[in-house]
């Protein structure tokens, strides 16, 4: 948003979207920015104080506060209205689908704050690439984890469960492209790691770098090696019989509709113009729906109804040399709240734990 006021000076507000977090009101350029929290926690009050300027009115001034929705009460009317349709969306949610056996498809996380499916592959995402290499025939898969707090145990699936596995309603696409352009992707993603320092005991995260950026890949095999700098990462980078990619190889990609048109088929950071891999289709399986239907179809009839965690481990980070002793004391005195890192749902921790912060804490 604040790039589209530099480029848009002329602009006297921007009510922006999708970071689904709370801007009260920023002067970018000159512009006036207001976004609301997601799930509709607020709405922006936005006053435009006016006065005339020659033939017409120009903005004289600007001001913005949040409403909480919290604070007010829902309109008996509508929600009497609405009530037929929000007991039938209900229950469709609590549709049962099929059932997951033999475990969790995500592994406990050794610090809360870093959840383990950003360290390591996971039964979660390799179910995301199974079912976007079964409906295109793709080669390779890339598909970022969505839900940072995923928690899918054994048991009855519903459909609402589908959204613990995927939570955006995002299209899945099918793309050419190259062994080059993979590389540039992989390595890409993978900037969302800071380079590990000496003395570091746990990993931190680029505070510039959503989270939602970090695509993982399947049918491919490589190591993330977080010692080094970013674009010289990815060690290994091989198909998964062992083969090594050539920059010349062309094969099918899949992915979702938003990494396609943001990154992927578009100049940017990623790929120059006339340098952009190639749109092969759209909505791959669009009867069926977007990628959530498709999961559900996916454990629904290509499954039978049952699924059980299966996860390849075809990636892995590496470069790590910490003192493993003091790591695992970090790790205590994370959990009992001696220490503590920072982040969210949105942003993973940017300072990591170092030995100077342990031997402090317990007084050495």
């Amino acid at each position: 948003m604040c790039d589209l006021a530099e480029a848009c000076p002329e602009f006297d507000l921007i009510i922006a979207a999708h970071q689904h977090r709370l801007v009260e009101g920023e002067e970018a350029n000159g512009v006036l920015v207001v976004e609301n929290k997601y799930h509709a926690q607020t709405m922006a009050c936005v006053d435009l104080e006016l006065e005339p300027d020659g033939d017409g009115w120009k903005v004289a001034k600007r001001r913005s506060s949040p409403v909480e929705a919290a604070a007010y009460e829902p309109d008996p009317e509508i929600v009497e209205l609405m009530a037929p349709y929000d007991e039938r969306a209900k229950q469709f949610a609590r549709e049962v689908i099929g059932v997951l056996e033999g475990g969790p498809l995500v592994g406990e996380s050794e610090i809360e704050e870093i959840p383990q499916a950003y360290l390591a592959d996971s039964a979660l995402i390799d179910l995301i690439h199974a079912v976007q290499l079964h409906y295109t025939g793709a080669k390779v898969s890339a598909t970022a984890l969505s839900n940072p707090d995923a928690d899918v145990r054994p048991g009855p699936l519903r459909r609402c469960d589908v959204s613990q596995i995927y939570k955006f309603s995002n299209t899945l696409y099918s793309l050419e492209m190259t062994g080059a352009q993979l590389k540039k992707y992989i390595e890409w993603s993978a900037r969302i790691f800071k380079t590990l320092r000496a003395g570091d005991l746990t990993l931190s995260f680029d505070p510039e770098i959503p989270v939602s950026s970090f695509d993982m890949f399947q049918g491919v095999s490589y190591q993330i090696n977080v010692a080094k700098d970013p674009g010289e990462r990815i060690e290994g980078l091989s198909w998964s019989d062992g083969t090594p990619i050539s920059d010349e190889e062309v094969f099918v990609i899949a992915t979702n509709n938003y990494r396609a048109n943001t990154q992927l088929l578009v100049p940017g950071e990623l790929f120059q113009k006339g340098d952009t891999p190639k749109l092969l289709e759209a909505d791959v399986q669009g009867s069926i729906g977007g990628l959530r239907e498709l999961i559900a179809d996916y454990i629904q009839n290509v499954k039978g109804g049952t699924i059980s965690p299966e996860c390849d481990d075809n990636w892995s980070v590496v470069g790590i040399d910490w003192d493993e002793e003091l790591h695992q004391r970090a790790v205590e005195l994370l959990a009992d709240g001696t220490l503590t890192l920072g982040g969210d749902d949105k942003r993973l921790p940017e300072v990591a734990i170092t030995e100077d912060d342990v031997r402090n804490a317990i007084g050495e």
